[in-house]
């Protein structure tokens, strides 16, 4: 009797089993036809990917799906838009069916349930809500911090998010216009005008707050490049880009020849044309400096080449490129050739003209590159060899008294140089400060100084692992005290001083090449030391339609600080790889956001912050 129903039962299983199966096969061609046609389970399937990081919405493969169940309310095991149902789905991967049934049936919790009913829970939990699972009344009740009171990056990240919630919920006239400022750069004496560090400041903050005097680099002339020169090479008040190219620092066995020989540097303008000047192949040039060295009112630039940073090292010379009515050449400059680190340019002796400092790294046997007034020099030494490198000089009226002082580092100290209108700086004793960060020993990578008079900021970093900006204070030549501007981790090199919001006070940018991403502090009080850090990772968010919202705070967010996101696509392109592709606005890649975000970690750690999961 039991072995005839078990049989029974057997069969009836095995004809609903059948039925089902050819239930399916109709079903489920219309549900990848027709998304509205999907049982939860299906759309579901269809609707959600995974990855390492958990589960996605698969808008890239299946996008009707993806918007059938949002229409719908469900959530399926998206990472972030249930953080209690996630949890439960992802651990029913590894329960096995039990659990995942469970899974399911939580899909088919209502809407209502998921709802946030409280202000407080709304403000804990909108970051990472769909509006499906928000209060939207209660967060279109909330207000908008006032920007211009920014204290700190917990604020600003809770002025991105908020505002996007309320976009997310249909509250269009979130942000109001910011007002529009025009570049104007610090007022300065007319021999800190004669230096290489003006023209850097004034060229870097026109590329920071001006629409379209950025390039945005096309294929893989992104990944090729490093420190750039600005430039106006075609005398229309704008700067052009010369890029470095990266892969001095190390022995590249894909590419001896970048690693070991000169490298032809990647020239950009908005002009259509540009003529770049025969024999621009360099080596390494650490420092890239530009100004006016014939006396002709158009820029020049100069080269100060290191060589490959590695063993076996090779000496090189030092080369300008000179303006005339024909065009740009290159010539080399006197001198030996060196492990050259440090320049600057200015009118040390006071005749009119402008005169370059050069620092070989090999013991810092300085000397100076005289400017006849025509582009000719001669060299002098300035310091016998010493046990120990200046790799970064910067000349600049740090006194106010009309000639030129020069501010090095030396060891762990920052040195200044007081100059008399000739080139006997260190025929006197400077004077000295100590770097350090929180204690440990460090060395100055940068200085810029704005309009300040007895002020200089510098970049410090402790053993390339952290850095710290730091403002210093002198008086009657004395060092009287220092305030941190901002500090963190890894390098932070080349630092300008600017007013991006036209507001009077110093602001310090860090203008880095190749991803382009900038770092900023901006002077919140300038009664006071208060600098905000703004992490404003540039343009490079991948634009897949998802989170428009995200990118128009993020624009506005610009706007707030003073930087513009227009940038100018250049018809030079040196390194062709049509995989990528951009616009003057957005970076874009043909392929996934997983891919986008091996590219560019930084963004794309920032651009989550920004968005609401989708």
């Amino acid at each position: 009797m039991l072995k005839k129903k078990v049989m029974w039962y057997t069969l009836r299983l095995f004809i609903v089993a059948i039925f089902l199966i050819l239930l399916s096969k109709p079903a489920l061609a219309d549900c990848i036809d027709n998304p509205r046609t999907c049982n939860k389970v299906l759309l579901c399937a269809y609707a959600e990917t995974s990855n390492a990081d958990g589960f996605f919405w698969n808008t890239k493969k299946y996008p009707l799906h993806v918007e059938e169940a949002k229409r719908r309310g469900m959530s399926c095991r998206i990472k972030g838009e249930n953080a209690a149902q996630n949890k439960e789905s992802n651990s029913a991967n590894n329960k096995g069916k039990k659990a995942a049934d469970k899974s399911v049936s939580s899909v088919k919790k209502s809407v209502k349930e998921n709802k946030i009913n409280s202000t407080e829970n709304s403000e804990k939990y909108y970051k990472t809500l769909s509006p499906a699972n928000m209060d939207c009344q209660a967060i279109r009740n909330k207000t908008l911090t006032n920007p211009d009171t920014f204290r700190n990056i917990e604020e600003i990240d809770e002025f991105l998010t908020l505002s996007i919630a309320k976009m997310k919920c249909g509250q269009t006239s979130v942000l109001k216009e910011a007002p529009q400022k025009r570049y104007k750069h610090f007022f300065t004496s007319k021999i800190n005008q004669t230096t290489d560090n003006f023209l850097k400041d004034k060229y870097t903050c026109m590329a920071a707050l001006i629409p379209d005097a950025r390039p945005i680099l096309q294929q893989d002339d992104l990944f090729k490049t490093s420190e750039a020169m600005l430039i106006d090479m075609t005398n229309d008040g704008k700067p052009e880009f010369i890029y470095s190219r990266e892969g001095t620092y190390h022995y590249d066995e894909k590419d001896p020849d970048l690693s070991r020989k000169a490298s032809q540097y990647l020239f950009y303008s908005k002009k259509p044309k540009i003529d770049i000047p025969a024999n621009s192949k360099f080596m390494n040039a650490r420092q890239m400096i530009v100004q006016d060295l014939n006396g002709d009112g158009q820029d020049d630039g100069i080269f100060v080449q290191h060589g490959p940073d590695y063993k076996p090292h090779k000496r090189h010379e030092n080369k300008i490129m000179l303006s005339s009515n024909k065009g740009y050449t290159i010539k080399q400059l006197p001198g030996e050739k060196a492990l050259y680190h440090g320049a600057s340019a200015g009118d040390v002796d006071n005749d009119g003209d402008v005169d370059i400092i050069v620092s070989p790294g090999y013991k810092s046997r300085v000397y100076a590159y005289i400017n006849n007034g025509k582009g000719k020099f001669k060299t002098k030494y300035l310091t016998r060899e010493r046990d120990h490198s200046l790799n970064v000089v910067k000349l600049w009226d740090i006194d106010g008294d009309g000639v030129l002082d020069l501010v090095t580092n030396s060891k762990n100290k920052i040195q200044v140089f007081w100059g008399d209108g000739s080139f006997n700086f260190f025929n006197k004793e400077p004077t000295e400060i100590e770097a350090k960060i929180k204690g440990t020993l460090a060395s100055a990578s940068d200085f810029t100084f704005g309009n300040q008079k007895n002020t200089i900021f510098a970049s410090i970093t402790a053993n390339y692992k952290k850095y710290e900006i730091k403002k210093l204070v002198l008086k009657d030549r004395k060092f009287v005290g220092n305030g941190s501007i901002g500090e963190g981790k890894n390098w932070v090199i080349f630092i300008n001083s600017c007013d991006l919001q036209g507001d009077g006070d110093i602001d310090i940018l860090n203008f880095g090449s190749g991803e382009m991403a900038w770092k900023i502090w901006v002077n919140t009080n300038k009664n006071k030391l208060s600098y905000l850090h703004i992490p404003l990772p540039n343009i490079y968010l991948y634009r897949d339609g998802m989170h428009e919202a995200s990118l128009v705070v993020l624009e506005k967010l610009y706007e707030i600080f003073g930087v513009s996101d227009k940038f100018y696509v250049p018809e030079q392109i040196y390194f062709q790889n049509p995989k990528y592709k951009s616009d003057s606005h957005y970076y874009l890649l043909d392929s996934d956001t997983n891919e986008f975000c091996k590219l560019f970690k930084n963004a794309c750690v920032f651009s989550r912050k920004l968005r609401l999961s989708n």
